[in-house]
């Protein structure tokens, strides 16, 4: 799944640098959010693939995930999740 995701975040800039380039009048700007979810519903999530890093995996490698956060982590899951946002004016 980390493989998954940092993959994902690669594409993602480079569509960001490509978007700069052909954007010149253009905001960024970031969004935290404090996330705070049970592990029982972080996991629901994860079977359902709601996350799009997810798609691709198999789902013995969907299981092998949900094992080690089920062994890693406790009950409430607590983590900081930001989203990337560009404007552009014309």
């Amino acid at each position: 799944m980390k493989k998954q995701l940092n993959n994902s975040l690669k594409k993602d800039e480079i569509l960001f640098k490509i978007i700069r380039k052909n954007l010149k009048r253009i905001k960024e700007s970031n969004f935290n959010f404090n996330v705070r979810i049970s592990k029982k519903k972080y996991l629901s999530m994860i079977k359902n693939r709601y996350m799009s890093c997810l798609l691709n995996l198999s789902k013995k490698e969907i299981n092998k995930g949900i094992d080690e956060i089920n062994i890693n982590f406790k009950n409430q899951l607590n983590f900081t999740d930001t989203l990337k946002c560009l404007s552009f004016r014309k």
